[in-house]
């Protein structure tokens, strides 16, 4: 009976039988040197899965995956993911984005040489980029004459030019010989009319080649359209800014900061492919990736405006990790530290107000600590957190009478006289067990 790699209750982890096969892969080695001046024939994958008592195919798999993404061996043994799944994942990334698997074969596991067994694989399906707006003519090396330097500025998301560090590690895979592009999603070029072409990304990797004297830049020649009311080049610009997102996996990648994706969506107005008003700029962050929900998404519209002079400041969002630091700051032995979130424009936050005043009572009768609160908007432009906080000044005493108006009624007898607590039916002899009608 073979051992289910898969199974939740298998006694085996990944990682033991990855090392069995190692180990038996040594001891068949040292015994068939001797036995193949005897003419016997040599061990194949089969053999050896079968004497671990392992299905081939998972023993391929495991092969594959612990030679391209072995961070995944760890997550098979932990059950976050399936053999079958981890194997998925290394033909996306390496191999192919089609649902074709490619070949795997491992040579015999004994030679007339010491050498290590090897897993050959067919040659990669090298990965199409793809993005909306964006048709991929061609991929292949193209002359390192023909494209136009990126050291010239041709990346608008690059307001601060390229970064050297990341040019460097680049040139230092590609005299290692180690750079496949393939592996990866390819630079990304358009062709001009005077037959040069431009770089729309890869602009790193095409330093790199530069001044490694490299003739050939492997890339994909691609063209970009009209597509759902927006310009061709508001395609390229967004693909610019995405194709630097933290996503993916690229070489030497450099990924974008505000001031890129801010010099992107200014160049785009510039251009009168973005309408510069608030909704028209937004429109462009969320074609980026920036939810008009997100405080990025938030501060990267208000820094914008700022630049166009459609508001008198910008008003700052504070992540959940600068409020930790805020707290840790002004904490001390004497004084207890909140933060709160507020909304409201226009001051009023029943919910939150009531959140806070109950916090503050808590704290209030567990210590006997002075009470520091720091309150902070999402959402708003510079002039309405300053209205906003002239009403929050007064959110206590506007608390204490709503609270005082209360304790009156209670005190005088009229809270009781006119509010009444019932309860529904809920237990045994409160209401008919075949009928749910109360008893």
């Amino acid at each position: 009976m073979k051992v289910n790699i898969d199974t939740m209750n298998r006694t085996k982890s990944v990682k033991d039988v990855l090392r069995e096969s190692r180990a038996l892969e040594k001891e068949v080695r040292a015994y068939t040197r001797q036995e193949n001046r005897k003419g016997k024939n040599l061990i194949s994958v089969k053999e050896l899965a079968k004497r671990l008592n392992v299905p081939t195919s998972k023993l391929k798999q495991l092969r594959s995956i612990e030679n391209y993404q072995p961070q995944l061996i760890e997550d098979i043994d932990e059950k976050k993911i399936s053999v079958s799944d981890a194997y998925k994942k290394v033909q996306t990334q390496f191999f192919n984005k089609s649902n074709e698997k490619p070949k795997v074969t491992l040579e015999p596991f004994i030679n007339k040489s010491n050498e290590k067994p090897k897993v050959t694989l067919e040659p990669l399906k090298p990965i199409v980029p793809e993005a909306t707006g964006m048709r991929v003519l061609s991929m292949g090396d193209i002359l390192m004459t023909k494209i136009i330097s990126s050291k010239f500025g041709t990346n608008v998301i690059r307001p601060e030019g390229p970064n050297a560090n990341k040019v460097a590690a680049m040139e230092q895979v590609i005299r290692k010989n180690q750079y496949r592009p393939a592996y990866y999603e390819p630079p990304v070029v358009v062709k001009n009319e005077d037959g040069t072409y431009t770089l729309v990304s890869g602009g790193h990797r095409h330093i790199a080649h530069e001044n490694t004297g490299k003739d050939f830049f492997y890339a994909a020649v691609v063209e970009f359209s009209d597509v759902n009311g927006k310009s061709a080049n508001y395609w390229k610009i967004t693909y610019q800014s995405n194709e630097n997102s933290m996503k993916g996996n690229v070489v030497a990648k450099n990924y974008r900061t505000d001031n890129g994706v801010m010099s992107s969506v200014q160049s785009l107005i510039n251009s009168g492919d973005v309408e510069p008003t608030a909704k028209g700029i937004m429109s462009a962050l969320e074609d980026q990736g920036f939810s008009s929900t997100t405080e990025r998404g938030i501060n990267l519209l208000n820094k914008i405006r700022l630049e166009l002079g459609q508001v008198d400041g910008v008003t700052r969002i504070y992540s959940k990790t600068e409020i930790g630091d805020v707290v840790e700051t002004e904490t001390t032995p004497s004084t207890t530290v909140l933060v709160r979130t507020m909304k409201n424009a226009k001051g009023f936050d029943l919910d939150y107000d009531s959140r806070l005043i109950k916090n503050i009572m808590d704290v209030y009768a567990s210590t006997k600590k002075n009470i520091n609160v720091f309150l902070h908007w999402t959402g708003l432009n510079p002039s309405d957190v300053v209205k906003a906080r002239e009403i929050k000044d007064s959110v206590i005493e506007n608390q204490y009478l709503k609270a005082k108006e209360f304790v009156e009624a209670y005190e005088a007898g009229r809270l009781r006289n006119r509010v009444r607590i019932s309860y529904l039916p809920q237990l045994s002899g409160e209401y008919s067990v075949e009928t749910g009608e109360e008893t």
